[in-house]
């Protein structure tokens, strides 16, 4: 498990992603995996999954 997620942790969107286009600005972890991470938004409440941050430069989810 990725130590710098956890469950119902809010985390931000980057405003790159085509999650931040659709509104969700920011979501909650409901589900850590070895190389996924699944995110409910909050304005929609849909699920949502990406890749947990290695080294990138840019990830697409940061701790809000």
């Amino acid at each position: 498990m990725n130590g710098a997620y956890w469950l119902n942790r809010r985390v931000k969107v980057a405003a790159w992603t085509d999650l931040f286009m659709r509104g969700e600005t920011h979501a909650t972890v409901i589900k850590v995996g070895q190389k996924i991470l699944t995110v409910r938004g909050e304005r929609s409440g849909r699920t949502f999954k990406f890749r947990i941050p290695g080294d990138e430069a840019n990830p697409a989810l940061w701790i809000a």
